[in-house]
Parts: structure tokens; sequence; C-alpha cells
């Protein structure tokens, strides 16, 4: 259990870092700098942060990873406390080609969308 608990910190310190990073307008991101176009999560905290504030057209447009990614860590932190911790795992395990696969078509599909958002054009010009 421990290890779990772990996680859940884990997953709250990441999302903490990038409000702050986001806030102050700090860009880490190496496939930006390194290439100076968007990346598949550009957008994403500020998707969240629409998420929160109820806009969920503008969340979407920011990026449409934002609300799956909320649905998944609610999920997580759902099983967690459940302590179904296990059947995730074996889940993850028996289909890991598939996720992997489908999580690669997602990031290049999301990636052709961010190229093209207009919203994410002023903050890297």
């Amino acid at each position: 259990m421990n290890r779990l608990k772990i996680g859940i910190i884990e997953i709250f310190m990441l999302l903490g870092l990038a409000f702050i990073f986001n806030y102050f307008d700090i860009k880490i991101c190496p496939f930006f700098n390194i290439l100076k176009i968007p990346c598949p999560g550009c957008g994403l905290t500020r998707s969240i942060i629409c998420l929160f504030h109820g806009e969920f057209l503008k969340s979407i447009q920011y990026n449409v990873l934002g609300i799956p990614i909320v649905v998944f860590c609610c999920f997580y932190v759902i099983v967690v406390f459940m302590n179904r911790y296990d059947h995730l795992e074996r889940f993850f395990l028996k289909y890991q080609k598939g996720i992997i696969i489908g999580a690669v078509v997602v990031l290049i599909l999301v990636e052709c969308i961010n190229l093209r958002n207009p919203l994410l054009s002023y903050i890297y010009k």
C-alpha cells in the first residue's frame, strides 16, 4: 500500500509543479525547447485549469487530453482507495501492447491538433 500512496502523492506533486510553472510562464518542455513547436502536452495545464473552472469547451480547445487525464487520475485515486490496484496492474499487463500502440496513435493525433491550435500558437511566438 505504500507504493500506492507514493503514486498518489506523485500525481499531486506533478500537478502542483505544472500549475506553478504555468503561473510563472516557465517553459521546461524539451520538445518545444528543441523543435520550437508545441508538443502533445502543450496547453494541458491550461486545459485542466479551465476544466476545474467549469469551462469545458475552452478546456477541449486548449488540449483535448485534459478531460481524459483528469478522469483517469480520479479513476486511479478511486482504485487506490478501494485497494484494487492489483486489478488495474493486471489489466495494464494483459493489454500492454495495445495500450502502447493506442497511446502512440493518440499522441500523434494530439500533436497534429496542437500544431494547428490557434490558442497555442501565440504562446510560442
